[in-house]
C-alpha cells in the first residue's frame, strides 16, 4: 500500500488554535460544530474564516500541537514499516515554508509534502502520484476520495462523528489501526 496523510486534523491539532481564536475574538464556542472547514459562524463568511485560518498558521504555527498518538504512529510506521511519510494538504501555497518547518520540527525524519491541493482535487492528485490510500479527517473529502483511490481512512474527530460512511471508507479511531494494511 502506498499511503499519504492529511496534516490538519490528522497530525496537526489546528482545530484547537482556531477554536481558541474564534472564542477569544468573537465569543463563539465552535466546539460543537461538526465540520471544521464549513463553520456556520454568524458574522464570519467562509472567505473570512479561511483568511483567519491562514493568519493563524502564519502567526501561531509554533503553538499548534501535534496529536501525539498520530505523531507516534507515523514515526513507528517510518522506522518499522519503512513507510515514506507523504502529506497532501489543502493549505494555501503561501503556507508551504511554515508548514515544512512545522513538520521538520515535529517529525525529525524525511518526508514530502504537497501544499495547495484543494480537498475536491486530492483524489486525482493522489492517483496521479501512485498513492492508493489516504488518511483524512474531513468527512466530505473522505467520501470524495473513496471514489478515486482504493483505501480511504477517515480518522474519527468530533467534527466527523455520527455520520454514516460508505463501505469503501474505513473509520479509524487512531492511526495505529492502519498498521495491518501497511
Amino acid at each position: 500500500m502506498n499511503i499519504a496523510f492529511d496534516i490538519d486534523g490528522v497530525l496537526a491539532d489546528t482545530h484547537l488554535i482556531l477554536a481558541e481564536f474564534v472564542l477569544n475574538n468573537y465569543g463563539i464556542d465552535v466546539t460543537p460544530i461538526c465540520n471544521k472547514f464549513d463553520y456556520p459562524i454568524p458574522g464570519i463568511t467562509t472567505v473570512e474564516l479561511h483568511e483567519i485560518y491562514r493568519k493563524l498558521i502564519l502567526e501561531k504555527s509554533y503553538k499548534i500541537p501535534p496529536y501525539i498518538s498520530s505523531l507516534a504512529a507515523l514515526l513507528h510506521f517510518h522506522f518499522t514499516k519503512a513507510v515514506n511519510l507523504h502529506f497532501v494538504t489543502a493549505r494555501q501555497e503561501g503556507l508551504k515554508d511554515i508548514t515544512v518547518e512545522w513538520l521538520k520540527e515535529w517529525l525529525k525524519v524525511p518526508f514530502t509534502v504537497d501544499i495547495g491541493i484543494e480537498s475536491d482535487k486530492k483524489g486525482e492528485h493522489l492517483k496521479s502520484l501512485g498513492f492508493d490510500a489516504f488518511v483524512e479527517d474531513r468527512f466530505q473529502t473522505a467520501i470524495d476520495l473513496s471514489t478515486k483511490i482504493e483505501h480511504t481512512f477517515l480518522l474519527n474527530r468530533p467534527w466527523n462523528k455520527g455520520r454514516e460512511v460508505p463501505e469503501k471508507v474505513k473509520r479509524i479511531s487512531s492511526l495505529q489501526e492502519i498498521e495491518p494494511y501497511l
